[in-house]
């Protein structure tokens, strides 16, 4: 029994020694989002942990823009001259920006107003040189919560966008996962708050990780004092869109493209607990041990 203890010990501490140098290494997120004409785009920037010069350096992108997920981060210096690099304040991004690829094209996300004399402080282009079109960007710092199910969604119609991060439950419930809360924003205006169940359209909040990404009920926020409910179309109204945005919460409501994808977001903390408590078990029995 007493080499069964050693070697649990032995276990636990390469454990801990290893997420405690992880967590020296430590990675940061922010949630970032945005929209502009015809352009939705949200998700979950890695960086590195350390200032240099203001910023930190971006290392790892996932989310979605548009119908399309986000495939991954470019190098420094592959489009638009890009650096990669995200200040914690307004102005979010420099001059040479960040970039990334999805749907199999590129884009450059950079400081507008300063690269190119843009009347709008950000641009998105698709070529990583100006004009580009003018976007609103807003990044928030990130932590994720033990137990939560993080996705992000974007959607454009006729004079629509939104983009943001659902918070849910962990646990799904027959398939979809149970909203519980909504950062982003519609139309460059901020999202301020996910709507109660039943509040507009008989919402559920529900998102489904695969299409259809919600049902018929939809989930349903509120922006600029105003409500919109977003649902299943097609089921719903008998629309030959399959997605609408109903800021009555009924038919027939206005046409999207809608794409959500699940985020892959680690916790840290969470091995640090793992390894504690099987330090704690061989403790534990060790004593029962010995009293015996």
């Amino acid at each position: 029994m007493r080499n069964w203890y050693r070697t649990i010990l032995l276990l636990t501490l390469s454990i801990l020694s290893a997420a405690l140098s992880s967590a020296n290494a430590s990675a940061l997120y922010f949630s970032y989002s945005y929209t502009g004409d015809g352009i939705a785009s949200a998700g979950i920037l890695t960086t590195t942990d350390a200032l240099v010069g203001g910023a930190y350096t971006i290392t790892a992108i996932q989310g979605t823009r548009n119908v399309n997920n986000i495939d991954g981060l470019l190098p420094p210096g592959s489009f638009g001259a890009n650096d990669n690099l995200l200040y914690p304040s307004d102005p979010f991004v420099d001059v040479p920006g960040f970039s990334f690829s999805s749907g199999g094209l590129s884009y450059n996300v950079a400081n507008g107003a300063l690269g190119c004399g843009s009347s709008s402080e950000f641009l998105e282009t698709a070529t990583g040189l100006c004009p580009g079109t003018n976007v609103t960007l807003t990044v928030t710092p990130f932590t994720p919560i033990s137990g939560a199910a993080y996705f992000a969604y974007s959607y454009v119609g006729d004079g629509i966008s939104s983009a943001g991060i659902l918070t849910a439950d962990g646990t799904p419930i027959g398939g979809g996962y149970q909203i519980t809360g909504i950062q982003g924003l519609r139309n460059g205006v901020a999202i301020s708050s996910l709507l109660p169940i039943n509040s507009l359209g008989g919402n559920d909040n529900l998102v489904y990780p695969i299409a259809p990404f919600v049902d018929v009920p939809g989930f349903s926020y509120a922006s600029g004092g105003q409500g919109y409910n977003i649902a299943n179309a097609s089921l719903g109204c008998g629309s030959a869109n399959e997605y609408t945005e109903a800021p009555t919460g009924l038919c027939p409501g206005s046409a999207i493209a809608l794409n959500v994808t699940p985020l892959k977001i680690s916790e840290p903390a969470s091995l640090l607990l793992f390894a504690v408590g099987l330090f704690g078990v061989g403790f534990s029995v060790r004593r029962k041990r010995a009293r015996a």
